[in-house]
Protein backbone atom coordinates (compact mmCIF):
# COMPACT_ATOMS: atom_id res chain seq x y z
CA UNK A 1 0.00 0.00 0.00
CA UNK A 2 1.15 3.57 -0.66
CA UNK A 3 0.08 7.02 -0.40
CA UNK A 4 -3.35 8.02 0.11
CA UNK A 5 -4.27 4.23 -0.35
CA UNK A 6 -1.83 3.22 2.83
CA UNK A 7 -3.62 6.24 5.18
CA UNK A 8 -7.32 4.89 3.68
CA UNK A 9 -6.75 1.06 5.02
CA UNK A 10 -4.70 1.92 8.22
CA UNK A 11 -7.72 4.22 8.99
CA UNK A 12 -10.20 1.01 8.10
CA UNK A 13 -7.92 -1.40 9.72
CA UNK A 14 -7.98 0.66 12.58
CA UNK A 15 -11.77 0.94 13.01
CA UNK A 16 -12.79 -2.67 12.21
CA UNK A 17 -9.55 -4.39 13.86
CA UNK A 18 -11.31 -8.06 14.28
CA UNK A 19 -12.90 -7.92 10.72
CA UNK A 20 -9.82 -7.48 9.42
CA UNK A 21 -8.36 -10.70 11.06
CA UNK A 22 -11.39 -12.65 10.35
CA UNK A 23 -10.96 -11.58 6.93
CA UNK A 24 -7.08 -12.42 6.48
CA UNK A 25 -6.21 -14.53 9.55
CA UNK A 26 -10.17 -16.70 9.94
CA UNK A 27 -8.14 -19.27 12.39
CA UNK A 28 -7.19 -16.46 14.13
CA UNK A 29 -10.31 -15.04 14.78
CA UNK A 30 -11.38 -17.21 17.84
CA UNK A 31 -7.88 -15.74 19.72
CA UNK A 32 -8.38 -12.20 19.09
CA UNK A 33 -9.50 -11.54 22.59
CA UNK A 34 -5.67 -13.62 24.04
CA UNK A 35 -4.43 -11.49 21.75
CA UNK A 36 -5.58 -8.28 23.38
CA UNK A 37 -4.56 -9.30 26.93
CA UNK A 38 -1.64 -10.36 25.77
CA UNK A 39 -1.10 -7.14 24.03
CA UNK A 40 -2.27 -5.19 27.37
CA UNK A 41 0.29 -7.00 29.24
CA UNK A 42 3.67 -6.11 27.10
CA UNK A 43 5.25 -9.21 27.80
CA UNK A 44 6.11 -12.14 25.42
CA UNK A 45 4.31 -10.86 22.79
CA UNK A 46 3.70 -13.04 19.19
CA UNK A 47 3.45 -11.44 16.54
CA UNK A 48 1.31 -12.21 13.18
CA UNK A 49 2.40 -10.39 10.13
CA UNK A 50 -0.58 -9.85 7.49
CA UNK A 51 0.15 -8.25 4.21
CA UNK A 52 -3.08 -6.45 2.30
CA UNK A 53 -2.53 -6.46 -1.71
CA UNK A 54 -4.95 -3.91 -3.45
CA UNK A 55 -3.42 -5.01 -6.67
CA UNK A 56 -1.99 -8.40 -7.65
CA UNK A 57 -0.49 -10.84 -4.92
CA UNK A 58 -2.27 -14.22 -4.43
CA UNK A 59 -5.85 -14.00 -4.36
CA UNK A 60 -7.75 -13.31 -1.29
CA UNK A 61 -6.97 -15.19 2.12
CA UNK A 62 -3.41 -16.51 1.81
CA UNK A 63 -0.44 -18.23 4.48
CA UNK A 64 2.88 -17.75 2.62
CA UNK A 65 6.56 -18.39 3.10
CA UNK A 66 9.26 -16.95 2.34
CA UNK A 67 12.89 -18.91 2.51
CA UNK A 68 16.02 -16.63 2.87
CA UNK A 69 18.73 -19.06 1.50
CA UNK A 70 22.41 -18.15 0.91
CA UNK A 71 24.96 -20.68 -0.65
CA UNK A 72 22.16 -23.38 -1.33
CA UNK A 73 21.57 -23.44 2.71
CA UNK A 74 18.12 -22.16 4.07
CA UNK A 75 18.71 -20.08 6.96
CA UNK A 76 15.48 -18.43 8.14
CA UNK A 77 11.68 -19.26 7.10
CA UNK A 78 9.13 -17.05 7.48
CA UNK A 79 5.59 -17.24 7.46
CA UNK A 80 3.06 -14.73 6.74
CA UNK A 81 -1.00 -14.18 6.10
CA UNK A 82 -1.90 -12.24 3.02
CA UNK A 83 -4.88 -10.92 1.60
CA UNK A 84 -5.81 -10.31 -1.71
CA UNK A 85 -8.46 -8.57 -3.26
CA UNK A 86 -7.98 -7.18 -6.67
CA UNK A 87 -8.37 -10.64 -8.37
CA UNK A 88 -10.75 -11.90 -5.75
CA UNK A 89 -14.67 -12.38 -6.57
CA UNK A 90 -16.53 -9.68 -4.93
CA UNK A 91 -19.39 -11.42 -4.35
CA UNK A 92 -17.42 -13.62 -2.21
CA UNK A 93 -16.77 -10.11 0.08
CA UNK A 94 -20.30 -9.08 0.02
CA UNK A 95 -22.04 -12.12 1.28
CA UNK A 96 -19.15 -11.57 4.50
CA UNK A 97 -20.97 -10.41 7.81
CA UNK A 98 -17.73 -8.24 8.72
CA UNK A 99 -18.27 -4.30 7.14
CA UNK A 100 -14.71 -4.46 6.47
CA UNK A 101 -15.64 -6.84 3.83
CA UNK A 102 -17.84 -4.67 2.04
CA UNK A 103 -15.14 -2.11 0.90
CA UNK A 104 -12.72 -4.95 0.20
CA UNK A 105 -15.33 -6.16 -2.49
CA UNK A 106 -15.06 -2.65 -4.17
CA UNK A 107 -11.58 -3.55 -5.08
CA UNK A 108 -12.43 -6.82 -6.62
CA UNK A 109 -14.07 -8.54 -9.38
CA UNK A 110 -17.49 -7.62 -10.02
CA UNK A 111 -20.22 -9.81 -11.25
CA UNK A 112 -20.53 -9.47 -15.27
CA UNK A 113 -17.72 -6.60 -14.79
CA UNK A 114 -20.33 -4.03 -14.06
CA UNK A 115 -18.65 -2.11 -11.22
CA UNK A 116 -21.83 0.35 -11.38
CA UNK A 117 -24.03 -2.42 -9.96
CA UNK A 118 -21.43 -3.60 -7.78
CA UNK A 119 -21.52 0.08 -6.44
CA UNK A 120 -24.53 0.36 -5.29
CA UNK A 121 -24.49 -3.75 -3.59
CA UNK A 122 -21.98 -2.50 -1.65
CA UNK A 123 -23.15 1.05 -0.16
CA UNK A 124 -26.91 -1.07 0.14
CA UNK A 125 -24.56 -3.24 2.83
CA UNK A 126 -23.51 0.11 4.76
CA UNK A 127 -26.43 1.32 4.31
CA UNK A 128 -28.72 -1.67 5.90
CA UNK A 129 -26.22 -2.52 8.90
CA UNK A 130 -27.06 -3.06 12.34
CA UNK A 131 -25.50 -1.66 15.05
CA UNK A 132 -22.80 0.84 13.34
CA UNK A 133 -22.70 4.46 14.60
CA UNK A 134 -22.23 7.29 12.19
CA UNK A 135 -18.64 7.87 12.13
CA UNK A 136 -18.07 3.73 11.40
CA UNK A 137 -20.92 4.10 8.84
CA UNK A 138 -18.60 7.15 7.54
CA UNK A 139 -15.28 5.72 7.27
CA UNK A 140 -16.84 2.19 5.03
CA UNK A 141 -18.71 4.45 2.89
CA UNK A 142 -15.49 6.61 2.19
CA UNK A 143 -13.73 3.73 0.93
CA UNK A 144 -16.59 2.37 -1.25
CA UNK A 145 -16.42 5.93 -2.65
CA UNK A 146 -12.41 5.97 -3.11
CA UNK A 147 -12.43 3.01 -5.51
CA UNK A 148 -16.42 2.94 -7.09
CA UNK A 149 -17.07 6.74 -7.72
CA UNK A 150 -17.35 6.50 -11.18
CA UNK A 151 -19.57 9.17 -11.83
CA UNK A 152 -19.42 11.08 -8.46
CA UNK A 153 -22.67 10.03 -7.60
CA UNK A 154 -21.78 7.78 -4.76
CA UNK A 155 -22.65 10.33 -2.04
CA UNK A 156 -26.51 10.65 -3.62
CA UNK A 157 -27.19 7.23 -4.05
CA UNK A 158 -25.79 6.35 -0.54
CA UNK A 159 -28.10 9.55 1.14
CA UNK A 160 -30.84 7.81 -0.95
CA UNK A 161 -30.16 4.33 0.01
CA UNK A 162 -29.69 5.39 3.59
CA UNK A 163 -32.95 7.51 3.82
CA UNK A 164 -35.16 4.52 2.80
CA UNK A 165 -33.52 2.36 5.79
CA UNK A 166 -33.91 4.78 8.48
CA UNK A 167 -36.81 6.35 9.89
CA UNK A 168 -37.21 10.81 9.53
CA UNK A 169 -36.02 10.79 13.56
CA UNK A 170 -32.82 8.85 12.79
CA UNK A 171 -32.31 10.15 9.51
CA UNK A 172 -31.77 14.11 10.74
CA UNK A 173 -29.96 12.76 14.14
CA UNK A 174 -26.40 14.78 14.01
CA UNK A 175 -22.92 12.58 14.69
CA UNK A 176 -22.44 13.04 18.38
CA UNK A 177 -18.80 15.11 19.34
CA UNK A 178 -17.56 11.06 20.65
CA UNK A 179 -18.00 9.45 17.02
CA UNK A 180 -16.45 12.56 15.45
CA UNK A 181 -13.43 11.83 17.65
CA UNK A 182 -13.37 8.22 17.17
CA UNK A 183 -13.50 8.77 13.59
CA UNK A 184 -10.40 10.77 13.50
CA UNK A 185 -9.05 7.59 15.36
CA UNK A 186 -8.24 9.55 18.58
CA UNK A 187 -8.94 7.60 21.48
CA UNK A 188 -12.34 8.15 22.82
CA UNK A 189 -11.95 9.25 26.62
CA UNK A 190 -9.62 12.48 25.94
CA UNK A 191 -10.21 15.46 28.32
CA UNK A 192 -12.56 18.20 26.62
CA UNK A 193 -9.17 20.15 27.91
CA UNK A 194 -7.33 19.19 24.96
CA UNK A 195 -9.21 20.95 22.75
CA UNK A 196 -6.71 22.89 20.69
CA UNK A 197 -5.23 19.25 20.00
CA UNK A 198 -8.59 17.85 18.64
CA UNK A 199 -9.46 20.62 16.73
CA UNK A 200 -6.22 20.50 14.60
CA UNK A 201 -6.46 16.87 14.00
CA UNK A 202 -10.17 17.48 13.23
CA UNK A 203 -8.84 20.30 10.57
CA UNK A 204 -5.89 17.74 9.20
CA UNK A 205 -8.67 14.76 8.79
CA UNK A 206 -11.30 17.16 6.84
CA UNK A 207 -8.48 18.21 4.43
CA UNK A 208 -7.44 14.95 3.65
CA UNK A 209 -11.09 14.02 2.97
CA UNK A 210 -11.61 16.77 0.69
CA UNK A 211 -8.67 16.29 -1.10
CA UNK A 212 -9.40 12.94 -1.89
CA UNK A 213 -12.80 13.58 -2.64
CA UNK A 214 -11.99 16.60 -4.58
CA UNK A 215 -9.12 16.09 -6.19
CA UNK A 216 -8.73 20.19 -8.07
CA UNK A 217 -9.14 21.44 -4.58
CA UNK A 218 -8.32 25.14 -4.38
CA UNK A 219 -5.24 26.84 -2.41
CA UNK A 220 -8.34 29.17 -1.25
CA UNK A 221 -10.26 26.42 -0.12
CA UNK A 222 -7.71 24.66 2.03
CA UNK A 223 -7.15 28.49 3.72
CA UNK A 224 -10.71 28.33 4.57
CA UNK A 225 -11.00 25.10 6.25
CA UNK A 226 -7.46 26.41 7.92
CA UNK A 227 -8.63 29.46 9.55
CA UNK A 228 -12.16 27.66 11.14
CA UNK A 229 -11.19 27.21 15.07
CA UNK A 230 -14.73 26.16 15.82
CA UNK A 231 -14.48 22.22 16.37
CA UNK A 232 -18.80 22.26 15.81
CA UNK A 233 -18.10 24.16 12.61
CA UNK A 234 -15.33 21.43 11.37
CA UNK A 235 -17.95 18.78 12.25
CA UNK A 236 -20.91 20.18 10.73
CA UNK A 237 -18.61 20.35 7.29
CA UNK A 238 -17.81 16.76 7.92
CA UNK A 239 -20.69 16.14 7.69
CA UNK A 240 -22.10 17.92 4.61
CA UNK A 241 -19.03 16.42 3.24
CA UNK A 242 -20.96 12.88 3.23
CA UNK A 243 -23.69 13.85 0.70
CA UNK A 244 -22.52 16.73 -0.64
CA UNK A 245 -21.74 16.65 -4.57
CA UNK A 246 -20.07 20.04 -5.19
CA UNK A 247 -17.40 22.18 -3.10
CA UNK A 248 -20.53 24.67 -3.52
CA UNK A 249 -22.68 22.56 -1.40
CA UNK A 250 -20.51 22.64 0.87
CA UNK A 251 -19.73 26.32 1.48
CA UNK A 252 -15.95 25.91 0.34
CA UNK A 253 -16.50 27.10 -3.54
Amino acid sequence: MAGGHDQLWKDLIQAFPADFVRLAGPDLASRLLAYNRLLALRFDLPVQTFVLYLHGGPVGAQVVEHAEESVGFVGTRFRYRSLGLSRARAEDFLVRPEPLAWVCAALARPPGRDRRALRRKCLSKIAAAQGLDDASRFRLFNGVATYLELDRGAAAEYAALRAAEVGPEEKMRPITWEEKVEARGVELGVERGLARGEEKGMREVLLRLLKRRFPALSGRAVERVQAIHSTEELGALAERLLTAGSLEEIGLA
